[in-house]
Parts: C-alpha cells; structure tokens; sequence
C-alpha cells in the first residue's frame, strides 16, 4: 500500500515540472481524440459491418430454404407424375396374347431375336393378377440396353423381376433370360 502511494505521490510531484505537463495534457488530448473517433466513427462502422453480416447470412439461408424448397416441390410433381403413369398402367386392361404381341413387336423393333418364352398368370400379393413371362432373347448388348429401357415405356406396367446374360460366341452376342412381370388390377376393383 504504501509502494502505490509513493508512486501516486511521485506522479503528482513531476506534474510540477513544465514538460511533464505539457507531455500529460498531450496525452489526455490524444486519449480524448482516440475515445472520441472509437465511440463516433469506428463503433458505429463496426455495428454497421455486424449488421450487414447477419442481414447476408439470413439472406443466403432463405436462398437455402427457398432452393430446398424448389428442390422437394420438383421432386414431388415428378413423383405425381410418375404415380399417374402407373395408375395408368395398373389399370390398363391387358391379355396375354396382348402382352406376348407388344413384347415381341418390341423385341423386333430393337433387332433382337426371341428364342423362348413361356407365360404364367399369378395371383398377385394384394388385388389384381400378375402375367410372369420367362423370355430368352438373342442379339447384340446395346439392342438388348434399348429393349430393357423401352419396357417402360410399354403401355403395361411390366417390371424385370431376373436378368441373366451370357455371352455368345466370341463376337458381341449375348442371350438375355429374363423373368418379366407384369401387373394388372383386377376388373372388379374399384377405381382410386
């Protein structure tokens, strides 16, 4: 205690001598300055940055939500979409002689050659009956490509359950056996 009173004593004792003081006032002159541009130029400046920031990240993040947001709503009218073609194709009336004549024009249409096909009516898990088909198909791997990408766009809703494929020779043949399946709803059902 008394170490700081000698210092405090001291300061007021060279607050005396002319240059000390002209020194001291010199610096509270400064230190008013310095307070003064922090409290009116930089603080403001620095709240007016905050500010901005937070006004950029809630604008980037509704960018976010609002991107998100167009992502779910494409993705649902697609998937309407795509439920509406199905229904279609789930009600869509179809025989088996109907079926066998859609899957060999197509087979036809894309080169390939059917070699055998066998034909079974199921009944399907829940309402509606299901056509299993066993078909063995011959030609090259990309016509084979176009005829698996083109069952979709059959007016039957025709899915491949089992696909095998071997190779032919030694050129690029190969023989397809697939398992194909397709669903019907049964005509007493009533519609959805």
């Amino acid at each position: 205690m008394i170490f700081y009173r000698q210092i405090v004593e001291f300061c007021f004792y060279s607050l005396k001598h002319p240059r000390v003081k002209v020194a001291a006032v010199a610096a509270i002159f400064i230190f008013g300055v310095n307070l003064i541009l922090f409290l009116f130029f930089c603080m403001p400046a620095a709240l007016q940055n905050h500010r901005l920031q937070r006004a950029i990240d809630d604008h980037q993040s509704k960018i976010l939500e609002i991107n998100r947001a167009q992502t779910l709503a494409d993705r649902y009218e697609n998937l309407s979409k795509r439920v509406s073609v199905l229904e279609t194709k789930w009600a869509s009336p179809n025989t088996q002689s109907e079926l066998i004549r859609s899957l060999d024009r197509l087979a036809a249409k894309e080169g390939l050659k059917v070699v055998s096909q066998d034909f079974d009516l199921q009944p399907s898990g829940g309402s509606g009956k299901c056509f299993v088909q066993n078909i063995t198909l011959t030609g090259n791997y990309v016509s084979l490509k176009k005829f698996l990408d083109e069952l979709e766009n059959l007016p039957t809703l025709t899915l491949v359950e089992q696909a095998r494929l071997e190779r032919i020779g030694e050129g690029v043949q190969v023989r397809a056996n697939l398992e194909l399946t397709t669903y019907n709803k049964s005509p007493f059902e009533k519609r959805s």
